[in-house]
């Protein structure tokens, strides 16, 4: 952020930085990094219910690995349940750091597995060294300003806007928000009337990072939308 003063601060102790709780683009990372070239900056991942890290990304990779959060820590494994062709699926974790449940709670039943795999309900792959790439989340919420908005009721939004004959929305990563919301929408007439419709049928909350025209949606066989590989669309 250009109103930080953390380049001018003088911090001669500070060894590291550690990022978690929520995404952080890597512009911002970079910034970080530039402004105090001699402290590590480790990105991490988590849960709760895995109190609370699940992987980190090891400084010296950053740059081979940039967009990763890095490797599983310590006695913690890590799966993708039901990958697509392109190895994309549910990220899952196992070990003795996992809760088995919530206390007093039927809940615990949808959060973990039966064989004790925490769901994590985020999309992401595996590469050959081990690094997770957290690709979207399975889960249909998205959290814009701490508000919770859920991409089901985008779709329906969108998709009664006139011109449009198909539309799916993700949540993607922003610098104010912490996440913000991207529409992809299959539509008659690729117009810039047709996308301020779009926006203004949204309400203003919610924080809308793009609207784009795509030739098409990618669908499971059943037709189902795969949020997962929407943020990898271009469109215009």
């Amino acid at each position: 952020d250009t109103r930080s003063a953390l380049a001018r601060m003088e911090l001669p102790h500070l060894r590291r930085f550690l990022q978690a709780g929520g995404p952080l683009d890597a512009p911002t990372i970079e910034r970080i990094r530039a402004a105090k070239p001699g402290v590590a900056f480790y990105v991490m991942y988590g849960a709760t219910e895995a109190t609370a890290r699940i992987t980190t990304l090891d400084p010296a990779l950053y740059e081979n690995k940039k967009g990763s959060v890095g490797r599983a820590i310590g006695q913690l494994t890590l799966r993708i349940h039901e990958p697509d062709k392109h190895g994309i699926g549910e990220v899952m974790v196992s070990g003795d750091s996992i809760t088995p449940g919530y206390w007093c709670c039927e809940r615990q039943e949808t959060v973990l597995m039966e064989d004790g795999w925490l769901r994590t309900g985020d999309l992401g792959l595996l590469d050959e060294d081990g690094c997770l790439w957290i690709k979207g989340r399975s889960k249909d919420i998205v959290k814009v300003k701490g508000l919770r908005v859920s991409l089901q009721e985008v779709d329906a939004i969108v998709n009664n806007v006139p011109g449009v004959l198909s539309a799916a929305a993700c949540g993607v990563p922003h610098t104010l928000a912490g996440e913000a919301l991207a529409v992809f929408a299959v539509v008659r007439e690729h117009t810039e009337e047709l996308r301020g419709e779009i926006r203004k049928a949204l309400p203003l909350q919610w924080v809308v990072d793009r609207i784009c025209f795509v030739p098409e949606l990618p669908l499971t066989p059943s037709g189902k939308v795969v949020r997962g590989r929407l943020a990898e669309l271009g469109g215009t």
